[in-house]
């Protein structure tokens, strides 16, 4: 596989992953006594997750040149 489709499929996983975060945490705020641990948790990985997706693009587009 090129190194180009690798880095657009790790970015995409990791867009998925901040979705499937989000969700979690709207699902957990709908209760009445929230996790506040669990989601403090998610907010970081998506957190993590942006700056991957951050340098994965950053690296695309020295790729591109």
């Amino acid at each position: 596989m090129g190194q180009n489709k690798d880095i657009r499929k790790r970015i995409e996983s990791h867009k998925l992953m901040i979705a499937g975060h989000e969700a979690k945490i709207r699902d957990e705020l709908s209760k009445a006594r929230p996790d506040q641990g669990r989601i403090e948790l998610w907010h970081k990985q998506i957190a993590n997750a942006r700056a991957q997706i951050e340098k994965l693009e950053r690296r695309l587009h020295r790729h591109k040149r």
